[in-house]
C-alpha cells in the first residue's frame, strides 16, 4: 500500500512517519497537483494532506475530488483553540469529501493506526460496464446484469476482484496484488483464497454471459482480464464497499 503526503506550510515530520510505517510506501508531492495525480494513477494509496491555513483546507480537498480522485484522504491541521471555530472548519473539510480531519500534533502511532482504520473502511469500487459480444453486463457490489435481462449474484469480494482485473484487461495481475487491492493489508486470510474467489467469479460469469471466459489464469503469475474482441469500459460512478 503506498501513501501519498502533501503539506502547505509546516509539514508532519517525514522521517517518523517512515519509520513508524515500514513497509508501506511513502511519496511526497511537491504541489496539490501532483499530489492529485499521484492519488488518481494509484486508486489504492491513501493520501495524507496537511493544511497550515485550515480555511483553505476544504477548498484544497473540495478541488481534488473534482478531479475524480477517490482516493481515502486523511486532512491534518494545526491546532486551533476555539472549539467552535475547530469544529466548523472540521466540518466543512469532510463535507467537501476528506474521510477523516485530525490535528497535526498527533503522534506518528496514532497517524499510522488512523491510516490503517481508513484503509479498513473498504475500497471505492468502480460501476463496471463491460461491452461483450451481443451485449453488455453491469458488475454491481451484489450482482451481474446481462443485457438480455438475467442476473447472477456475485459477492463484494468477487466484485472487487472483477473491477481489479477490469481495470488493466490483458495485464496479469499476481494473487499477492489482488489479495492487496481487496483487503488493504488488513486481516488477510491464506493467499490460495484468491483462487477459490477467482474460480467462483469466473463460473459465474460464464452462466450470465452463456459461456464466455474472460479470466485467464497465468500458470505461476497470477490472472487476467482477456478482452478479445471487444473493449472494456469503466462507468465513472462509484460507492464504497465495505470490508
Amino acid at each position: 500500500m503506498m501513501v501519498i503526503f502533501y503539506g502547505t506550510g509546516d509539514k508532519l515530520r517525514r522521517d517518523i512517519l517512515n519509520d513508524a510505517w515500514i513497509g508501506i510506501g511513502f511519496q511526497y508531492a511537491d504541489a496539490v497537483q501532483d499530489f492529485s495525480s499521484l492519488l488518481y494513477r494509484d486508486p489504492d494509496a491513501l493520501g495524507i494532506l496537511h493544511c497550515h491555513l485550515p480555511d483553505m483546507a476544504a477548498q484544497i480537498v473540495r478541488g481534488i475530488r473534482l478531479g475524480n480522485v477517490h482516493n481515502r484522504l486523511l486532512v491534518t491541521l494545526p491546532e486551533i483553540a476555539d472549539i467552535e471555530t475547530a469544529s466548523r472548519f472540521r466540518g466543512d473539510i469532510l463535507f467537501a469529501g476528506a474521510d477523516d480531519v485530525q490535528p497535526s500534533t498527533m503522534d506518528e502511532r496514532e497517524v499510522v493506526a488512523r491510516l490503517k482504520a481508513l484503509a479498513r473502511r473498504g475500497d471505492y469500487i468502480d460501476h463496471t460496464r463491460v461491452a461483450l459480444p451481443g451485449g453488455v453486463f453491469v458488475a454491481t457490489a451484489n450482482c451481474i446484469n446481462t443485457a438480455d435481462g438475467r442476473s447472477v449474484r456475485i459477492s463484494p469480494k468477487e466484485s472487487a476482484i472483477l473491477v481489479e482485473l477490469v481495470r488493466r484487461p490483458g495485464e496479469t495481475r499476481s494473487k499477492q496484488q489482488i489479495m492487496d487491492a481487496i483487503y488493504g493489508g488488513e486481516h488477510e486470510p491464506e493467499i490460495k483464497i484468491i483462487d477459490v474467489l477467482v474460480c467462483k467469479l469466473r463460473q459465474k460469469i460464464l452462466k450470465a454471459t452463456g459461456g464466455l471466459d474472460v479470466i485467464q489464469t497465468v500458470w505461476g503469475q497470477g490472472y487476467q482480464f482477456v478482452a478479445d474482441g471487444f473493449v472494456p469500459e469503466l462507468q465513472p460512478g462509484r460507492w464504497r464497499c465495505a470490508r
